[in-house]
């Protein structure tokens, strides 16, 4: 088990997916105290949402330990509000409890453009009221979790770069997240608040266990969906055409790599470096991707056409509104550089793991669930 530098932090976020795996490793390593801004939803407290977080952090992890409470605080805030939401009470006792980095996690996964301002109210205003927090109870570093995606439509080696402001984006959660890294890059130069930023790409389960619970997104969003298409076109044997490159790459990292990256970086005082790539160095292609889902749901009357020249039948047309929010991950071939080690590694049997546990997951849940981002 790795052991952090030990020092109390403030997380935003901590409830989601990625957040929950990192704060349950962060208590496992006894690395210091945490701090966690939750919020009420769905009838349920922040407290009580953040403690079903974890426990289902540990599930997937396989991890049947008690949960380690005892250095975890949580503290009622909502990031779309000016300094998170935090009353003057609640900011004097971060300060004097020294929180020293500021990890800031929570975010609006939504991409539709009828989302887009909700999004950004999260994703980019969210951001700036995070660090205004951050700067009044004197942290000494702010680690904003963002998204490889942030490159939008560019094809080839991504590097760990800011995104050019004039880029083309897919949808409006990359655009979102672009923006915000620029504004926090300038704020935090204006602060004179040291500034790391972390990109993991498409984030599924733990490597140890390829789970499938504990997110209802990308890839088990993407099962669920070629899953209700197969369904919606039983006894068809006519030929779908996805307009997709088949050679192209999709990038996955286990969550229990992304936040050992996490946690190595804070061991190391975070490099030398302001953006990290969380990424796989090796990634699945889209035929690959295509050919463990389809196995797993029994769907083989799907063919790729070339994006540029594809004409969508009525029938494709439906198909593509399911995954329309995959489509744009399926046509461009590209690579993330990393200058992290070790190189995170994923072959395509560990991920027609991962389906496999997506269709279990499935199969034995009565409960709808909706693709998306």
């Amino acid at each position: 088990m790795l052991r952090a530098a030990s020092c109390n932090i403030f997380v935003t976020g901590a409830a989601g997916f990625l957040g929950s795996h990192f704060v349950l490793e962060w208590l496992r390593t006894g690395s210091g105290q945490v701090f966690a801004l939750v919020r009420d939803k769905d009838s349920m407290t922040g407290a009580s949402r953040l403690v079903a977080a974890l426990e289902a952090a540990q599930r997937a992890n396989g991890i049947a330990a008690p949960l380690p409470t005892e250095f975890l605080t949580p503290m009622e805030g909502d990031v779309t509000r000016p300094l998170a939401g935090l009353a003057p009470e609640g900011v004097e006792q971060l300060r004097a409890a020294g929180v020293e980095v500021f990890w800031h996690f929570a975010s609006d996964l939504r991409y539709e453009d009828r989302n887009y301002e909700a999004t950004r109210r999260v994703n980019v205003e969210g951001s700036l009221h995070a660090l205004a927090l951050a700067a009044a109870i004197g942290v000494k570093r702010f680690v904003y979790v963002s998204t490889a995606f942030v490159c939008g439509r560019q094809a080839g080696v991504i590097e760990e770069t800011l995104a050019p402001p004039d880029q083309e984006f897919s949808n409006g959660y990359e655009a979102s997240k672009a923006e915000a890294e620029r504004l926090l890059v300038a704020e935090c130069e204006r602060l004179g608040m040291p500034l790391t930023i972390l990109r993991p790409s498409i984030v599924i389960g733990p490597r140890a266990t390829q789970s499938a619970y504990g997110s209802e997104t990308g890839l088990f969003s993407l099962v669920y969906a070629v899953r209700w298409i197969r369904s919606s076109q039983s006894g068809q044997t006519a030929n779908l055409r996805v307009p997709a490159r088949a050679e192209a790459e999709i990038n996955f990292i286990p969550v229990d790599c992304v936040v050992s990256d996490m946690l190595a970086l804070a061991r190391s005082g975070f490099g030398d470096r302001r953006i990290y790539h969380l990424t796989s160095s090796s990634s699945v292609s889209v035929a690959q991707c295509w050919q463990a889902i389809s196995d797993a749901v029994g769907m083989h009357n799907v063919c790729f056409m070339p994006p540029d020249s594809f004409e969508p039948s009525p029938a494709e047309r439906r198909v593509a509104r399911r995954i329309g929010f995959f489509l744009s991950y399926i046509d461009i071939d590209r690579r993330f550089h990393r200058s992290l080690s070790p190189a995170w590694t994923l072959n395509p049997a560990d991920f027609a793991g991962y389906v496999h546990n997506c269709i279990q997951r499935i199969e034995g849940s009565s409960e709808r669930i909706e693709s998306g981002a």
